[in-house]
């Protein structure tokens, strides 16, 4: 009988199988202003947070961190919003060349949309939400890509109603643990999905709104921005250890290739 070949044998965090206490904490851009950009990023840095930020536009903020050890860079592209998405990767890479990933706005994601970030020499995709899914693992796409889905995030918490207790989440299973937040969530620190979108909807553009907007708007009761916080410090409190998508991306990518240079198969 042939072996089965199981692709990052011997690289645990791609499984995560023996529950070990790593987790990727990752943020939707979407257009935040560069002044909550950068409160955003001084808490993660403060805090010693490795966090991956997906950009949707051009942003001085977010090019001062490109060798920030504690961030990565990727593209957000908003494929629901362009007929020409080879166009939208492309403008994006002109901000960010040294972008290995991407999360298409939306979730967007299939074939054609994988094939373009594939030509564009794009490593990984983070495009599918799992919702509080355990045995979470990062998967082997046909192209060569890696598939790295994220089970938690901050707007669904919101919409769901979710239970406000950090110990209402379940941490001790097998499998990866990332996260996603959303900045001006992060900063405006809402209680519910209304309230932002009864602040959004003044504006066409949030990345040129001013930044007194932003404070004038921000809850002074503690919601989902407090809720993401007081997580993360209690993850760390814990022993876990936070990483960046780039950091697993090369050791896969590796692996990806000897399995194909020795003509093997995963299942």
């Amino acid at each position: 009988m042939e072996k089965i070949i199981i692709p990052f044998e011997n690289h645990s965090y791609f499984y995560n199988l023996e529950k070990e206490k790593v987790a990727f904490i990752t943020m939707d851009v979407d257009w935040a202003s560069d002044e909550v950009l950068k409160w955003t990023f001084d808490w993660f840095i403060e805090n010693e947070i490795s966090i991956t930020a997906f950009a949707t536009h051009n942003s001085i903020e977010l090019k001062k961190h490109e060798n920030n050890p504690f961030i990565e860079i990727a593209i957000h592209p908003n494929f629901s919003k362009t007929l020409d998405p080879q166009k939208k990767v492309e403008e994006l890479l002109t901000f960010y060349p040294n972008s290995v990933g991407s999360r298409s706005h939306r979730n967007i994601v299939g074939r054609d949309y994988l094939d373009i970030l594939y030509d564009n020499g794009l490593n990984y995709d983070s495009s599918k939400l799992l919702w509080r899914a355990p045995n979470l693992q990062i998967y082997p796409l046909y192209n060569g890509m890696l598939d790295i889905p994220y089970n938690w995030e901050d707007g669904v918490h919101l919409e769901l109603n979710e239970s406000n207790e950090i110990n209402a989440l379940e941490f001790d299973f097998q499998g990866l643990r990332i996260f996603n937040i959303h900045p001006v969530l992060f900063f405006l620190d809402y209680q519910n999905f209304d309230q932002l979108k009864g602040f959004t909807s003044k504006y066409s553009d949030l990345a040129k709104v001013p930044f007194c907007d932003f404070l004038n708007a921000k809850s002074n009761i503690k919601g989902i921005g407090s809720y993401s916080k007081e997580l993360f410090l209690a993850l760390k409190s814990l022993g876990y250890k936070f990483h960046l998508y780039n950091e697993i991306v090369k050791p896969a990518s590796i692996k990806m290739q000897e399995i194909r240079l020795n003509n093997n198969y995963w299942y």
